[in-house]
């Protein structure tokens, strides 16, 4: 089983390679199929009329077949079309060959902020203001996304933590404490980046 991850709203391919056991056979009939569901999701028909390459849409989806593989791709793929994937290689002379291909589909978060837990949001991406010795509490918030995002902390370019609990529905939130606050600080840059995926840069705000 192949294991194949997109994220919602970008193209995913998945592959279906056409290697038969037989040197020299060509396939006959190529037929992608999903879950337990045994219409197929997509055909090509090689002797009708004779030809090996080409596309065959369908939907929200396109085949294209080539010598070498029969690759189905999602341009806007969405959460609906995650599952496990068969692709049937009918051959004249090789026996038939299945490939599967399990589907996870990403989903981004769609917002993320940071707010002060005394005085609330950053008010044009400023927190405080704030004095010398105090204890403060930064809050970054994470609006839904699936799997759940880590959230990491910077400032500057420099890492100071990571980790987040979950506060409610597709809600994660992550707390910075800056005990005794110095001088500093004065004029840093905080971030909290969520991130879900390695495929898309992490969902990121600034104060």
């Amino acid at each position: 089983v192949w294991s194949v991850t997109g994220v919602a709203g970008r193209s995913t391919d998945l592959p279906c390679y056409l290697t038969p056991r037989t040197p020299g056979d060509e396939p006959k009939l190529i037929l992608w199929y999903k879950e337990t569901v045994r219409s197929p999701l997509f055909s090509h028909d090689t002797r009708s009329p004779p030809q090996l390459e080409g596309e065959v849409r369908e939907g929200e989806g396109v085949m294209t077949v080539s010598r070498g593989a029969a690759t189905l791709t999602y341009h806007n793929v969405t959460p609906s079309h995650a599952g496990l994937y068969e692709c049937r290689v009918d051959f004249y002379n090789s026996p038939a060959l299945s490939n599967f291909v399990n589907l996870t589909v990403v989903e981004l978060p769609k917002s993320v902020q940071i707010l002060d837990r005394q005085t609330g949001p950053a008010k044009n991406g400023v927190l405080g203001p704030y004095y010398t010795g105090q204890t403060i509490v930064i809050t970054c918030i994470s609006l839904d996304g699936w799997p759940l995002p880590n959230i990491t902390w910077w400032r500057n370019n420099h890492i100071m933590g990571s980790g987040w609990e979950v506060t409610g529905p597709g809600q994660v939130q992550s707390d910075l404490v800056i005990e005794q606050v110095s001088r500093d600080w004065h004029n840093q840059t905080v971030t909290c980046a969520a991130s879900n995926t390695h495929l898309a840069s992490p969902v990121s705000v600034s104060a």
